[in-house]
């Protein structure tokens, strides 16, 4: 059963980046890209690039919240630095170099081995709920609202926000609001002990909000980018972060492809498909592509001086 969804899940994969390479490849022309070497876009990207690293600092704290709740006080300044050294893992094709390098620095830092797989659980159960609530809420207050979701999608759209709550609802409270043979079951019960204990009401939230914060900031950047593109109403703010969030859950939930390359891109085209031009739509995700790739570069560097910093710092505190 596991195999069998591993390769459905390459294969959507393929599908949603092969989309994206089809549209990029019939529309795309030589001209279209100059609109990506203009001074105000690449400045937007700059920008963009830096209000994407936001979510290292945002993301540290919310992670520091989840592991006090199992007595693990380390400064949120530490937990940003592993984030942002682990950061650039995440392009290791196989999906395993991010967490695998967080696990490692934590552990050099003393975080015991379940409360780290636990938040890390935690911490993807949020962040998936935080994107389905931000893009949904987004695209609901879009100027054309939910029927940029074709229809077929639009019942898959409303399961997704159940789970999205009721995963949000088990976190906080733990598995006493499931039904007692929903419990029995042996795979929802490998997960509900994956996701530990209940963490509360006001951990969660807390954590929750800091995960819908870092996708509403990143969409003032790549609105700043659809702007000086020409995007112009078509690209209202709602819409582009809701592009975004969405587009970001597919590319994290869909293996295949390494930080989600092509499948992100090919779930935002889907997005914006209905409301302008084609090659509008391949030079924004290509320009928020190199966004988040220089805002990752930026995090790592940032992320690596701190880290010589901490065990420089160690190092003379030693004995």
């Amino acid at each position: 059963m596991r195999n069998t969804l591993h390769w459905l899940g390459v294969f959507a994969a393929a599908v949603i980046a092969g989309y994206f390479l089809w549209a990029a490849t019939n529309t795309l022309r030589l001209q279209d890209l100059y609109a990506l070497t203009s001074t105000w876009t690449i400045a937007a990207i700059a920008f963009a690039a830096l209000v994407y690293t936001s979510i290292i600092p945002i993301s540290g704290m919310a992670w520091a919240v989840l592991l006090r709740r199992y007595g693990e006080a380390l400064p949120a300044t530490q937990l940003a630095t592993i984030l942002a050294v682990a950061q650039l893992g995440k392009y290791v094709p196989g999906g395993i170099a991010q967490p695998l390098g967080r696990g490692v620095l934590s552990s050099r830092l003393g975080v015991k081995l379940r409360p780290l797989v636990v938040s890390m659980t935690q911490e993807s159960v949020l962040t998936i709920a935080a994107s389905v609530a931000v893009g949904t809420t987004m695209l609901a207050i879009s100027p054309r609202g939910v029927e940029q979701i074709p229809l077929a999608y639009q019942s898959f759209a409303l399961f997704g926000m159940l789970i999205a709550v009721v995963s949000v609802l088990v976190v906080a409270c733990g598995s006493v609001l499931l039904p007692e043979i929903v419990r029995r079951q042996a795979w929802i019960s490998r997960i509900l002990d994956a996701m530990g204990p209940a963490l509360g009401a006001r951990a969660t939230l807390a954590a929750l909000s800091a995960y819908a914060a870092n996708y509403i900031l990143i969409g003032v950047g790549i609105w700043a980018i659809g702007q000086t593109l020409g995007l112009g109403a078509n690209g209202s703010y709602s819409l582009l972060t809701a592009a975004f969030a969405l587009g970001w859950l597919i590319g994290f939930v869909v293996p295949g492809a390494p930080a989600g390359l092509g499948v992100r891109e090919g779930a935002m085209s889907m997005v914006l498909a209905n409301g302008m031009a084609q090659h509008q739509i391949v030079d924004f995700v290509l320009a928020v592509r190199v966004a988040t790739l220089a805002g990752d570069g930026i995090c790592f560097g940032f992320g690596v001086y701190s880290l010589r910093r901490i065990n420089r710092g160690r190092s003379c505190g030693a004995p």
